[in-house]
């Protein structure tokens, strides 16, 4: 995404917008969304008729009259061709012995630079052996590195280390703000102390950084943020908020003629800050951890670019959008979501697809798509085909996959489904039971003139429909599969 106006920002402002799309996925029923007002605009006739009209729109501007909504875009023209670095030139690391700062470091020298400037709170002596044998393994590679014992927030301190980079080291021409701290914490549970926590280092190190740079004359100077100030994180409205501030503060750098680039980085399959509970919860909802090679190509390419602010995530729009869909928060995304992870399909929807159906083979129907569904949350793929009888929990079914489910189904079928649904309705056969009789009205006893299947039946119609749906090979496994399960329970 790159600006279009060159309108001052408020950039203390700015962490309000990663804060809402946290407390829109936390409190989905007090959410209205965010509205920005210049300071020239009339607040309050605009205030009313933004908060009484159902565009759908919950991120909204407004400047010289003008309304504005935010929109994520796919990049159209490809990135260029990463450029070699200068070795001659300095470069600057913020919290460059975590496991992504050390990769970027790695990175760095791959591209030519020769002269790495690293900062840790700890510092190197307290580092594991495995950090110490990266930072030689640099050096054996010609690179002077220096690894030096700052907290980017304190001012002082890294006030110090830019004097000390002026009169001993090459001209500083690069700086990649990569320090940040994760603690997870529901909103209802946070304080102050855990906030900043995680706020400080991000917020705080990047001011200083700004302040402290804007004098220089540098080729770049990089924000990693993070895709959570675009499409919030449950837990982390702390991190949200210190991300979005560091987008702002690339802007606000533009509007001075200085460069800036921030990147919204979805989740790194390694040396990432995403903890393994998390990116499996990622996964489920579409989004991939980023291959590290392939995210450094990205961002080689993003240094050479006239891009401001970027997110660089892997993400199945398909299965994203109805996740997304069923939350009614489509609009940011619109431009990014196939008219397939709107509308639950390819062309005729599945609810259109239940309506032109026989009465009595809906039921069957309705009870394989709810198979898929739980086949897909729980990361099944091929033959697999979930029992209808078996408990949701007996699968491996935990919390997070009970909501995903929940939300896969109010996106299918484009209802709202209580939270309680997976608990109070804990096998797939339940929990068909209820959307025949709560959602669609269906007369379970045949009442209607048309008989409907029962849920013994529709184990044995729903076990030949997907047997007949396999091909030789499938089969075969599936047989096999069957057999030795017997052969354990006899043994």
């Amino acid at each position: 995404m790159k600006s279009q106006s060159c309108h001052q920002i408020n950039v203390a402002q700015t962490p309000l917008w990663g804060m809402g799309q946290v407390i829109a996925l936390e409190y989905p029923h007090l959410w209205g969304g965010l509205i920005d007002f210049g300071k020239q605009d009339v607040f309050a006739t605009a205030m009313i008729a933004e908060m009484t009209a159902k565009t759908g729109e919950d991120r909204v501007a407004f400047r010289d009259g003008k309304r504005y909504v935010a929109r994520l875009m796919p990049i159209s023209a490809p990135l260029p061709t990463p450029q070699p670095l200068i070795s001659d030139g300095s470069y600057l690391i913020t919290g460059g012995l975590g496991a992504l700062g050390l990769t970027l470091a790695e990175w760095l020298v791959q591209q030519g630079a020769r002269h790495l400037v690293l900062t840790s709170r700890q510092g190197l002596l307290n580092q594991s052996e495995e950090k110490q044998q990266k930072i030689r393994a640099l050096e054996n590679q010609g690179a002077t590195v220096k690894v030096v014992a700052a907290d980017v927030s304190d001012y002082q301190q890294m006030s110090q280390l830019f004097a000390e980079i002026q009169l001993n080291s090459p001209k500083l021409r690069g700086i990649i703000h990569a320090a940040g701290v994760l603690n997870d914490c529901s909103i209802s549970q946070m304080d102050w102390e855990t906030f900043a926590k995680v706020f400080q280092p991000k917020v705080t190190g990047a001011w200083n950084l700004h302040q402290l740079t804007q004098d220089l004359s540098l080729d770049f100077f990089v924000c990693f943020s993070s895709m959570s100030a675009l499409l919030g994180s449950r837990g982390q409205l702390h991190y949200a908020a210190a991300n979005s501030f560091l987008d702002g503060l690339i802007y606000h750098r533009q509007t001075l003629g200085l460069p800036g680039l921030s990147i919204n980085w979805g989740p790194w399959a390694e040396g990432g800050m995403a903890t393994q509970g998390y990116e499996v919860g990622l996964k489920r909802m579409g989004i991939e951890p980023l291959e590290p090679t392939a995210a450094l190509q990205v961002l080689g390419g993003l240094l050479g670019s006239a891009s401001v602010q970027t997110m660089v995530a892997a993400i199945n729009w398909s299965a994203f959008g109805k996740i997304v869909a069923a939350k009614g928060r489509v609009a940011f995304l619109a431009a990014l979501l196939t008219q397939e992870s709107q509308d639950g399909s390819n062309g005729e929807s599945f609810c259109q697809k239940l309506a032109a159906a026989p009465l009595h083979r809906r039921a069957a129907l309705l009870t394989t798509q709810v198979q898929q569904e739980v086949a897909q949350v729980l990361g099944h793929s091929g033959s697999y085909v979930p029992e209808i009888e078996q408990g949701f929990f007996d699968m491996g079914m935990d919390s997070l996959m009970s909501v995903q489910l929940r939300h896969r189904l109010e996106a299918l079928l484009a209802v709202s489904l209580p939270s309680t649904l997976v608990f109070e309705c804990p096998s797939i056969g339940d929990v068909v039971s209820y959307l025949m009789r709560e959602v669609f009205a269906w007369q379970l006893d045949g009442s209607d003139g048309s008989a409907m299947e029962s849920p013994a039946s529709l184990v044995i119609e729903n076990t030949i429909a997907q047997l007949e749906g396999l091909s030789t090979a499938e089969t075969e496994a599936l047989m096999e599969q069957e057999i030795a399960e017997l052969q354990a329970l006899l043994s």
